[in-house]
């Protein structure tokens, strides 16, 4: 995350100050304090991504690591990646030929409390041409992360 001092101050339309977010410490931040249950939906999630950097020679924990942690505390880690067509689970196209890494990431939760799934794209209605290029060619790389967890801010 970008230190927001960086930035020039911004004003909204009243006047108050915008204080700029900070993204993936406040998702860390969110994960952390769950009780209840953590989604996490997206084209590509890998699980060796820290969300935040300690620096300073400490070890940077990963967003798996982090997932695992919380499933073992009984909270309901629920992980959903696109199932990317091309990618294999052993070999040279395991992370695929766009690098979603769906195979590794449902591996990676093997034998964990955290339930992980990939999810293919469907359209019945385009016939079976149309739907191998809806499946296998177009999505949005978008993630959501649903906590129970308070808002921060």
């Amino acid at each position: 995350d970008t230190d927001p001092s960086y930035f020039p101050p911004i004003h909204d339309v009243t006047g108050a100050a915008y204080v700029p977010k900070r993204c993936w410490i406040d998702v860390e931040q969110a994960i952390l304090e769950a009780k209840h249950i953590v989604c996490l939906t997206g084209w590509s999630i890998f699980t060796e991504t820290a969300l935040t950097r300690c620096g300073k020679g400490e070890e940077d924990r990963t967003l798996g690591e982090l997932l695992k942690e919380k499933a073992a505390q009984g909270v309901e880690v629920r992980v959903m990646v696109w199932d990317e067509l091309l990618s294999r689970q052993s070999g040279p196209m395991s992370t695929g030929i766009m690098a979603t890494h769906d195979e590794e990431t449902v591996k990676y939760f093997e034998g964990t409390s955290v339930v992980a799934a990939k999810v293919g794209r469907v359209d019945e209605n385009v016939g079976w041409v149309g739907g191998m290029a809806i499946s296998g060619l177009f999505t949005h790389h978008q993630k959501s992360v649903i906590c129970d967890a308070p808002v921060p801010g």
